[in-house]
């Protein structure tokens, strides 16, 4: 059963409405509205709370819903992908500032922070991932790209 099914069906069996719900959440009717209709997801903040005002396991909530899954499974390969951006924009701005700046204490610590803030973010990624790939290497897992 997908999400959304379940939400709506959650809702009527505690006799409650779209609005005493958002309320609850701290939402607005649409968002509920949408959640089930299946036109958006609520945000895994949501949906442990939903868990807990359903008396439902969060499992049982959304392990059958495969889209919902696949939804949060790609946010964080977003998020990984902008930390690695703003890593590689960051060592660049470094390069920059220290090319057109005149050395002086207060840029060359501009300089280092901003160099050591990128290297960091540059490096957040494969670190994340080099559990993972170590245990399929050694065959206690099956590799999978997702971060996690």
């Amino acid at each position: 059963m997908k999400l959304s099914d379940k939400l709506r069906e959650l809702r009527k069996i505690n006799k409650m409405s779209q609005q005493q719900l958002a309320r609850k959440l701290n939402v607005t009717n649409q968002a509920v509205f949408k959640w089930e209709l299946g036109k958006s997801y609520p945000d895994i903040l949501n949906l442990v709370k939903l868990s807990d005002i359903y008396n439902i396991s969060l499992d049982d909530l959304i392990k059958e819903d495969v889209d919902l899954q696949k939804n949060l499974s790609n946010k964080n390969k977003i998020n990984y992908f902008y930390i690695f951006l703003c890593g590689i924009v960051l060592e660049c701005l470094s390069s920059i500032i220290s090319y057109y700046l005149k050395e002086n204490v207060f840029t060359n610590w501009i300089v280092r922070i901003t160099a050591l803030i990128g290297f960091i973010c540059i490096i957040v990624l494969p670190l994340k991932m080099l559990p993972k790939k170590i245990k399929y290497l050694l065959g206690i897992e099956r590799y999978s790209d997702k971060p996690h």
